[in-house]
């Protein structure tokens, strides 16, 4: 045998075959998960509400800056007819 050839020995090893059984019935009864879905509405609802509050606050404040800014626009132009 030369240096250039190398000589395995290989013999086959099987790996076994595992079968996972995976059970489709959920682990949880549905009446916790009916509560926790509840929880879920009313904190969405709670959130939406107050969204839609610093929504309205928002608009409100940008319809007060307008008319602040137009306001003084009028007086400067006011002043300056002086």
């Amino acid at each position: 045998m030369s240096d250039n050839q190398i000589e395995e020995n290989v013999t086959p090893v099987e790996t076994p075959v595992v079968e996972e059984v995976i059970n489709e019935e959920p682990a949880t009864p549905e009446a916790p998960k009916d509560d926790i879905e509840s929880i879920v509405e009313e904190r969405l609802a709670k959130m939406k509400a107050n969204m839609d509050r610093m929504a309205s606050e928002r608009d409100e404040a940008l319809k007060l800056k307008v008319e602040l800014e137009s306001k003084q626009k009028e007086d400067t132009i006011a002043r300056m007819k002086e």
